[in-house]
């Protein structure tokens, strides 16, 4: 008589799988793994991150976006077209749930690489990794993403729709950042401004000016240049370099303290065991959105080779 096994769970941390991979430790063999670097982002240490009270978040503004001061005449008052009020309403970030999870085996903490020392390189290197995908999700998210995980808000540069101009699938350079500066209305120009595109992006900009033979060129041959008329340019791993037609990327240009994060509870790590079966369950969540506090005051170029 034969007998069905139960389908084991394919996410599941095995030794047998640490063993197959080079994971569980024999005789004469590096007592560490070698940790294998993953993307890193300063977005969530640029934009303004607010704590959230309630699952959802107005953040006020206010605004006298049109003409105050009139022609008066002495001793009248101004006529009701002619006086002025403030516009308050402002974008409302809703959060939502999202949540990293792993499942170990027991045997994993007694016999596998680092030992006693598993749990904590867990602990660490997953915390790394939530971290940077929560950037990811706050940069790329779109209601009409493909991708199930980004589907709940607008994010970063795809809620830019107000200012934007094409880079017609050229390098970034000095002339599309021009572009680029410009099409931010002029109220909107500061000083704190920065320029946030992909890597490749970066690269190729700092390769065109090294390219000039001025003594600015002679700079970027020798150090990394990463500047267009006093604004940072920011290379970001999370901003993506496959867009349509394949090979493109984008850029923003913005004051980054306008895009609001939303945190309605920061990333909590909680753990559990089954003690029969000889599991440890260990949970990340986090419950985030985004919104830009002023939309209108941010420009996106799109159609940046980035190949």
């Amino acid at each position: 008589m034969s007998y069905l096994m139960s389908p084991v769970q394919k996410a599941r941390l095995t030794l047998d799988y640490l063993n197959a991979n080079g994971g569980e430790l024999p005789e004469e063999v590096v007592d560490r793994f070698l940790i294998v670097t993953i993307k890193e982002s300063n977005f969530l240490s640029s934009v303004k991150t607010v704590k959230m009270n309630s699952r959802t978040y107005r953040v006020p503004t206010w605004e006298f976006g049109s003409r105050a001061l009139h022609v008066r005449t002495r001793g009248q008052a101004l006529s009701d077209a002619n006086r002025t009020t403030p516009t308050t309403a402002g974008p409302t970030i809703t959060a939502y749930d999202y949540g990293a999870e792993i499942v170990l085996e027991r045997e994993n903490l007694e016999s596998g690489v680092e030992g006693a020392g598993m749990i904590n390189l867990i602990m660490r290197e997953l915390m790394k990794r939530v971290k940077e995908d929560a950037a990811e999700i706050a940069i790329q998210s779109s209601t009409v993403s493909a991708d199930t995980d980004l589907v709940n808000f607008n994010g970063f540069h795809t809620a830019v729709v107000t200012n934007t101009a094409a880079a017609g699938t050229t390098r970034l350079s000095r002339t599309n950042a021009t572009t680029l500066f410009k099409t931010v209305p002029s109220q909107f120009r500061g000083a704190n401004m920065t320029i946030r595109t992909s890597v490749n992006a970066l690269i190729d900009y700092s390769n065109s000016i090294g390219d000039r033979p001025t003594q600015l060129g002679d700079r970027a041959v020798g150090q990394w240049y990463d500047e267009w008329q006093g604004k940072k340019i920011i290379g970001d791993q999370e901003f993506p370099e496959t867009l349509a037609p394949g090979t493109n990327t984008i850029a923003v240009c913005s004051n980054e303290k306008n895009f609001c994060v939303g945190l309605h509870r920061q990333i909590t790590a909680d753990n559990d065991k089954d003690i029969r079966a000889g599991t440890i369950f260990v949970v990340f969540t986090v419950r985030m959105g985004a919104a830009w506090a002023v939309e209108k005051a941010a420009a996106k170029l799109t159609g940046i080779l980035a190949s």
